[in-house]
């Protein structure tokens, strides 16, 4: 129908578990340790898929409870650590 115009590829992540991570999200913005949240790509195979990222300045168990739902590779965290003077 719209010949090369088009491509279409089947998503990896389904928009069920994308809506997961998203409420997982919110929740991580009440727990006081994200510093930042954005987006990446998957891999340099799937440029067009995304992942959610955060940045966070302490790794909790409530971190851990939230992001429990999410499906492997979904969102990607990183740690900051602060050094003591």
């Amino acid at each position: 129908m719209y010949g090369d115009a088009l491509r279409v590829k089947r998503a990896v992540f389904s928009q069920g578990l994308r809506r997961a991570a998203r409420a997982a999200l919110r929740e991580l913005d009440g727990l006081g340790i994200l510093c930042a949240s954005g987006t990446a790509y998957l891999d340099d195979t799937n440029p067009a898929e995304t992942v959610h990222t955060v940045e966070v300045v302490a790794v909790t168990e409530a971190l851990a409870q939230a992001l429990t739902p999410v499906a492997s590779g979904l969102v990607r965290v990183t740690s900051h650590v602060e050094i003591d003077d």
